[in-house]
């Protein structure tokens, strides 16, 4: 058994126990202020989505004329998330193996908030994938960007699952 000691200010201390066996591990949290004991089995991650790759983008912009992508941005802001830059650096793999490629880089939102600052962020972030690229020594010559905020939802926003999907980026052949 192993313990490890956090201090919380708000709760008070917060103590953690973890029982690891062959078969399992399990977690126990014990605040002495709250008078409160928690327990959690750990399980393994287990990867669930398939990586996007250069050739699968180019397989479906060739098929589909399209590729769409789930580019995580920080909330609200057109900054691009560091996990997301293994996505960046495969565009940017596609374009440079396709030299005569051309793309729209399309920016989508859910309809949280207002439809005009959705409409602007999602033109900020095609503008930042756009950008991002060009980092990448890809010609914007060869890169247009459009943002189309909350107007062309793929899946119903009245469900988080549908409103994660309707916040996409999407690659479009020109």
């Amino acid at each position: 058994m192993h313990e490890f000691y956090a201090g919380d200010v708000v709760n008070g201390p917060i103590s953690l126990y973890v029982l690891q066996t062959a078969q399992q591990k399990l977690g126990f949290q014990i605040s002495s202020k709250s008078r409160t004991i928690g327990v959690v089995a750990y399980k393994d991650f287990e990867q669930t989505i398939e990586k996007i790759t250069a050739e699968t983008m180019l397989e479906d912009i060739n098929a589909k004329g399209f590729a769409t992508l789930h580019i995580n941005f920080d909330k609200g802001k057109s900054r691009i998330k560091a996990d997301s830059y293994d996505i960046i650096n495969e565009i940017a793999k596609m374009m440079k193996a396709s030299p005569d490629l051309k793309i729209k880089i399309e920016g989508h939102t859910d309809n949280t908030g207002d439809e005009v600052a959705n409409l602007k962020l999602s033109k900020n972030r095609a503008r930042a994938v756009l950008m991002a690229l060009t980092d990448e020594d890809i010609d914007e010559a060869r890169l247009k960007s459009e943002g189309f905020g909350q107007t062309k939802p793929v899946e119903d926003n009245a469900t988080e699952e549908g409103k994660a999907k309707n916040r996409r980026v999407t690659l479009r052949k020109l």
